[in-house]
């Protein structure tokens, strides 16, 4: 019997669970630092991969972000979670097949060794599909997950899924005669009532930005911090950051004022707050959840001065290293100077 909890419904012991967070706590090794995944790190993290979980009321999960925010690592979280509690067939769509190949090789298939303990059932199931562009594992019961790229038709309606995993979207380009790659993808689930999109991408410009458009389609949720002075919500974005002294810059609260260092935002409480009251739902009623993390409060990742600095060389190379930066290392869609 597993030692999960466990609960009575009409005298049969079924076991309660976990989300997945808690999951990713026991299960998730990770070598390089010789321990287990702690979200400690990614607080950000927390509730963004949880309503992955959250089948009976979430059908969609939206995640913008900065790069290296985790959210491979939520998305692999999820997978092994749903092979543990709902055993059905999963489809990742990467930008390109390269990409797909990659992952499936270098994270997907020790992750489904190591910490989901099918070491028998993936060792001898790998292998390109006909189009030789996605990597199909199999695993057991007759579950596959299936690895595959936006710019193949054949990878995004080649089976129905319950769970629809999409990376990276502001790189899926329309496909010629087939259409968008995230509804073609996303209409794999539709005949399952427990299925789950996850939908995750750095954002781009402003005004063509997909991940943008679907977070605002959702609960459109920031990350953010609660003013110690009038515990109001607020979010600082790059723009609002004062260099007036270089080695000690500040933001100050928009609703009183309060001015605050980065050391001061490290020591506030830290938490989502939703701005779209009316989040689509689908026909089930189920609601589509949408997180954006802020990269300056990603406090174990960087800080203000080392951004500063990222963003001084950017300026000096180009508009598109301009860009880069905000989209990579602030979480922020940017604005072309014609825009502004």
């Amino acid at each position: 019997m597993s030692d999960d909890r466990l609960y009575k419904l009409e005298g049969i012991i079924i076991p309660k669970k976990e989300s997945v967070t808690s999951w990713a706590e026991t299960h998730h090794y990770l070598k390089r630092t010789g321990s287990y995944l702690s979200y400690r790190k990614y607080p950000f993290m927390l509730a963004p991969t949880d309503s992955m979980g959250r089948l009976h009321d979430t059908f969609e999960v939206v995640i913008m972000c900065p790069a290296q925010a985790s959210k491979t690592t939520a998305i692999l979280n999820f997978i092994g979670w749903s092979l543990k509690y709902q055993r059905e067939n999963g489809l990742l769509i990467l930008d390109n097949a390269n990409n797909a190949q990659k992952l499936a090789k270098n994270r997907i298939k020790p992750f489904l060794m190591n910490c989901c303990g099918l070491l028998d059932d993936i060792a001898r199931q790998e292998s390109p599909d006909k189009s030789n562009s996605a990597v199909n594992i199999a695993l057991a019961s007759g579950v596959n997950l299936l690895l595959g790229s936006a710019k193949s038709a054949s990878d995004l309606c080649s089976q129905p899924c319950a769970f629809v995993m999409l990376d990276e979207v502001d790189r899926y380009v329309e496909l010629s005669g087939e259409g968008d790659p995230v509804t073609l993808a996303s209409a794999r689930t539709k005949t399952y009532r427990n299925s789950m999109i996850v939908c995750t991408s750095t954002p781009t410009v402003k005004d063509d930005s997909r991940i943008m458009s679907q977070w605002k389609l959702g609960t459109a949720e920031r990350w953010g911090v609660i003013c110690p002075t009038c515990q109001h919500f607020f979010s600082p974005l790059w723009k609002d950051i004062d260099w007036g002294d270089p080695d000690k810059p500040t933001t100050a609260c928009p609703t009183c004022g309060e001015v605050w260092t980065e050391t001061d935002i490290i020591g506030m409480e830290h938490r989502y707050e939703q701005t779209n009251p009316s989040p689509i739902h689908d026909e089930y009623g189920r609601i589509m959840r949408s997180y954006a993390i802020n990269g300056l409060l990603m406090h174990d990742q960087t800080n203000w001065k080392a951004l500063k600095q990222l963003e001084i060389a950017a300026i000096h190379t180009s508009e598109s290293a301009i860009q880069s930066f905000y989209n990579t290392r602030l979480g922020e869609v940017y604005e072309r100077p014609s825009e502004m």
